[in-house]
């Protein structure tokens, strides 16, 4: 008996130190505008596979947010800045419409889901030049944002005109 209570024991102060080692949201959040920051110093003075190389680390640290806290508030917007990452610096369409497209589906009530949704439907018209799946998109997007809200808001505008 003995035995089984040191072992119960073991094992309680094995997961308290687990759940006090577990990072913050602020914090990880913070190490990815850091780096994020780093990347774009590093793309200023030209150091183009340096900055990439930034770039991506960055995007794991906010994947590695997603994997500890898929539920926060913060989570649409760190999709969000994925998808641009991937878009705008790394140039990597495909994975810029992945990430969209998973903000749109995890949080569909969320503000940057509407961007998000019509990004995804830009890229493909205008990075990828297929006009048959941008056309499926912004239909999409119009489906759910017929309107725009916004006294600047010109999305749904832009994607009927699209």
């Amino acid at each position: 008996m003995p035995k089984i209570k040191f072992l119960l024991l073991v094992l309680a102060a094995a997961l308290v130190l687990n759940a006090c080692s577990k990072e913050s949201e602020e914090s990880i959040l913070m190490n990815a505008k850091n780096k994020l920051e780093e990347a774009k110093k590093l793309e200023s003075e030209n150091k183009g596979e340096e900055a990439k190389k930034a770039y991506t680390e960055a995007i794991e640290i906010y994947k590695k947010f997603l994997s500890e806290y898929p539920n926060s508030a913060s989570a649409p917007s760190v999709y969000s800045n994925i998808a641009q990452i991937y878009n705008e610096n790394l140039r990597d369409f495909p994975n810029a419409i992945k990430y969209y497209n998973e903000l749109a589906a995890k949080f569909p009530n969320a503000k940057e889901t509407k961007y998000g949704m019509f990004m995804a439907a830009f890229i493909y018209d205008e990075s990828l030049k297929d006009k048959e799946k941008a056309k499926e998109y912004y239909k999409k997007f119009l489906e759910k944002y017929p309107t725009d809200e916004g006294p600047g808001e010109k999305l749904s505008e832009s994607a009927k005109i699209m």
